[in-house]
């Protein structure tokens, strides 16, 4: 009995070391998962602040090409609604929903009513 008894607790041994070791390696997953979730955070952090930085530049040059143009006795105002004038005022999407425009005068506004698919 003694003997089955010194199994025992070595079994029970075996399988406690075997829990650990399971434990430790969870531990040990949850740690590399919350790294890289940091190390994702991070990049997406940096790639955010490169793109304001970019937008910011384009502001500034676009505000420095402004100035430049008020200064030299641009109307402003008439270069803005020129400028504006000549995007789009209509849209094209495709089935895939790939959109392209072109310009039209006097182009009617366009109402679309969906249909309801799941009635």
């Amino acid at each position: 009995e003694s003997q089955r008894a010194m199994e025992e607790l070595q079994t029970e041994s075996k399988v406690l070391h075997e829990l650990k070791m399971q434990e430790m390696k969870v531990k040990a997953n949850e740690e590399i998962l919350a790294i890289e979730h940091n190390r994702q955070i991070k990049f997406e952090r940096e790639r955010i602040q490169v793109k304001l930085e970019e937008e910011a530049n384009r502001n500034l040059q676009t505000l420095n090409y402004l100035r430049s143009l008020g200064e030299t006795g641009v109307d402003l105002t008439a270069y803005l609604v020129a400028k504006e004038s000549q995007k789009p005022d209509f849209v094209f999407m495709n089935q895939e929903g790939k959109t392209s425009g072109g310009t039209a005068k006097n182009a009617p506004n366009l109402h679309l009513k969906l249909k309801d698919i799941h009635n």
